[in-house]
């Protein structure tokens, strides 16, 4: 009975929260899959191997799970973004006077990103193994610029990727020192890019694009025992293409409204986690590299009405198009590492520091995406008040590198009845976000 009411608990929780996983964060990539290794900086990452999180981290791990584990946890992250700039109209070829925008916000807005886990070890043939499954929010971004009537909403107004991938993992050990792992999933994405859009000097409307879909995911890992204290782990996971059905709903300055169904497919990276465990005494140093493969996407596609030049100039139409949402992005590297105290047998105190390179580029950095190289501090800890029941807690400070902001807006150069119109955006971006998460894990 102890044992169901502990599946129920962890059940409710998880499904409590793995509603919502929204995040502002590097490009769309989040490491907020495990909150027990955020006080570290999820520096164990695929060889700490210690809760049954690893069935994500590095489902090769999970052999070293001596009984059934169910862990589930949400991350809190509040960002602060900030843009100070110009915003300059081009309408026809002229330039109208520039809109000097002053502390202009992109955050505020507390944002939950859940994770749920689950392991079940056993033995085939007298080696260990064992069954997981996993669900996570891997790829996420959400930025919040302007309402409705506010200038800049021309350049951005909303954008939005969200995405939960859930699906069963399995470990197995070949030797006593060597493990391998796999699992797949299905994730799905829904999305929102919505903007204002200029159809001359002072006539505006509004496009709102909102599309979800599915696609599939797998991952691979092996983990090497050095000795108890000792051990390597490398997991690989792929690339996710998802192929997503939604609407565009436009508004024009008449005022009338357009509706249509669009259809895009977008591709997420694959990306690689290589980290090291290591014990010494009550010390815990791990140290986790990741490497993501960001320079697969140079664009996103996006079918959206657009205004369209009428045959009479004062026209206010919509069309369908294809826009293109120029990225450019480049290949991408992380560092973390970290250190567990386990002080007594009941508390644990963790300590983490990060570098998060960014894969965006001056040339095609826009306010959909105001990202930048990123550093990160943590620290943590965990209680154990009973043998089969863990709590942990965590907070991460996330400081972004300040960038600049130098393009023009929206990405597709929309062709009125009164010319060309655009959007010139200057100016300086700061950002940052604290981060807190709290875990429960239960053994059975």
């Amino acid at each position: 009975m102890q044992h169901v009411k502990k599946i129920i608990l962890a059940s409710m929780v998880a499904m409590s929260v793995i509603s919502s996983a929204e995040v502002n964060a590097s490009a769309f990539q989040i490491w907020e899959q495990d909150e027990a290794g955020l006080g570290s900086a999820h520096s164990g990452g695929a060889a700490e191997a210690n809760s049954a999180s690893t069935s994500y981290y590095n489902p090769a791990g999970m052999v070293r799970l001596d009984r059934p584990e169910m862990t589930t946890g949400i991350a809190l992250i509040y960002p602060l973004v900030s843009f100070n700039g110009t915003l300059t109209r081009h309408v026809a070829g002229t330039a109208l006077p520039p809109t000097q925008l002053n502390n202009e916000q992109g955050g505020k807005k507390i944002l939950p990103v859940p994770n749920f886990h689950a392991v079940l070890p056993f033995e085939i043939s007298g080696h260990k193994a064992a069954v997981g499954f996993s669900m996570v929010s891997v790829f996420d971004a959400f930025t919040d610029w302007a309402d409705r009537g506010d200038p800049l909403e021309n350049a951005a107004d909303i954008s939005s990727i969200k995405t939960v991938t859930a699906g069963p993992t399995f470990g197995f050990s070949v030797t006593d020192k060597f493990s391998i792992g796999a699992g797949v999933g299905v994730s799905y994405a829904f999305n929102e890019v919505s903007q204002g859009v200029d159809f001359g000097a002072t006539e505006f409307g509004y496009v709102d694009n909102n599309f979800s879909g599915f696609g599939v995911s797998g991952h691979v890992g092996v983990m090497y025992q050095f000795s108890e204290k000792t051990r390597v782990g490398v997991t690989y996971f792929s690339p996710i293409t998802y192929h997503m059905d939604g609407t565009s709903k436009g508004t024009t300055p008449i005022p009338s409204s357009k509706n249509v169904d669009t259809s895009q497919t977008w591709t997420f990276p694959e990306y690689v986690i290589a980290s090291i465990f290591h014990n010494y005494e009550k010390f815990d140093f791990m140290g986790t590299v990741t490497w993501t493969h960001w320079s697969r996407i140079q664009s996103l596609q996006i079918e959206s009405l657009v205004p369209d030049a009428g045959t009479n100039p004062i026209d206010h139409i919509l069309k369908k198009e294809i826009v293109n949402i120029n990225q450019k992005f480049k290949d991408t590297f992380a560092i973390m590492l970290g250190t567990n105290y386990h002080y007594s047998e009941k508390f644990t105190y963790k300590f983490g520091l990060g570098f998060d390179m960014s894969p965006t580029n001056d040339a095609a950095r826009n306010l959909q995406l105001p990202d930048s190289n990123r550093l990160m501090a943590s620290l943590g800890f965990q209680y154990r008040p009973f043998d089969d029941v863990i709590f942990d807690l965590g907070y991460m400070y996330v400081y972004a590198l300040p960038t600049t902001l130098n393009y023009t807006a929206p990405p597709g150069i929309k062709v009125m009845s009164t010319g060309i119109v655009k959007n010139d955006i200057k100016g300086d971006i700061n950002a940052s976000a604290h981060v807190f998460g709290a875990q429960l894990t239960l053994k059975f």
